[in-house]
């Protein structure tokens, strides 16, 4: 996962590998990286902490194949997640086979129930227009976004773990890296990263990828998901 922050005009590499594990299972790795394709491909081969740990078990250090290119930091968040649910589209086994985006169990098990439901939808919903961020993909993560919070704090450039900003899931307190049971959400401080900064909440017109918003004040509205939680929130019991 590209860290938040970084400076937007960097360009980043969508790509995937494919390989053999040592057991004979067949795996598929999708991701996104700021480093030229080749430095990434030797971080796989040298097998180090860099290495996602899904393909370390990899027989033969895989070979990354260029699926794109995204011009900013907030794009390749979009591009990734889409390239990982139209990956998984062509893979019958793809939820033991497949990795990538917010969705990197490093093992070959099975995710939380919710992170399953989610990545099911995102797989089964996902336009099939193959390479192409339409309007229609661009609005369907969006509303995935707003019902799923490893989703959106993977589009956000947050930890997708615990929501926070201020490390990456690798580096979470919270565990090791990989879907758990949803978390409550925490505010975010400062512009946000990913989406495209601030994001309209759930229910209004989606926001173009390359554009840049921002409310009035200067800073990112709220999240769909922190929206809705606090409009689920009760009132205070009426006093008598």
């Amino acid at each position: 996962m590209p860290r938040a922050g970084l400076d937007d005009r960097r360009p980043y590499t969508i790509y995937h590998a494919e390989f053999i594990t040592t057991d004979g299972s067949k795996r598929t790795v999708v991701g996104a990286t700021e480093k030229a394709i080749a430095d990434r491909t030797l971080e796989y081969a040298m097998r180090g902490t860099a290495c996602p740990a899904f393909a370390k078990p990899a027989k033969e250090p895989p070979e990354l194949v260029r699926l794109g290119t995204a011009p900013t930091e907030r794009q390749a968040y979009l591009w990734e997640l889409a390239w990982f649910g139209w990956m998984c589209q062509g893979l019958p086994d793809w939820e033991l086979s497949c990795r990538g985006a917010c969705f990197v169990l490093p093992t070959m098990k099975r995710w939380d129930e919710a992170d399953t439901d989610a990545c099911r939808r995102l797989v089964s919903g996902l336009p099939r227009a193959r390479g192409k961020l339409t309007p229609q993909t661009v609005t369907f993560l969006q509303e995935l976004a707003c019902s799923s919070d490893t989703v959106a704090w993977h589009l956000e450039g947050l930890c997708f773990r615990c929501g926070s900003s201020e490390h990456r899931a690798k580096a979470c307190p919270k565990g090791k890296p990989g879907p758990s049971p949803k978390q409550p959400v925490r505010k975010q401080k400062g512009r946000g990263h990913g989406w495209g900064g601030a994001r309209d909440p759930c229910g209004r017109k989606p926001i173009a990828p390359h554009l840049k918003v921002q409310s009035k004040s200067g800073k990112s509205s709220t999240s769909g998901t922190q929206g809705n939680m606090r409009r689920r929130r009760k009132a205070p019991p009426v006093k008598r």
